[in-house]
């Protein structure tokens, strides 16, 4: 059986997805401007540029969902 995750335990997971994605945003965003630089080939770029990007996305995606669904009582 599960257990429902109570309130800390969604607040801990919030920010550690927020920051994550935060941290994944700014990389890809180095990536970006420096990938071109350094001549990567199609299949690097797509792994140190483009999927973490994606990963970013699906956590920000978590981190907001965590975020309404702890701020769903307070309005």
């Amino acid at each position: 059986m599960t257990e429902a995750m109570d309130d800390t335990q969604k607040d801990r997971l919030f920010r550690y997805a927020f920051w994550g994605a935060a941290l994944l945003y700014v990389w890809v965003l180095a990536m970006l401007w420096i990938g071109p630089e350094w001549g990567l080939s199609g299949t690097t770029y797509f792994l140190v540029g483009i999927l973490p990007a994606i990963i970013g996305v699906v956590l920000l995606a978590a981190a907001m969902g965590l975020y309404m669904d702890l701020h769903k009582d307070d309005s």
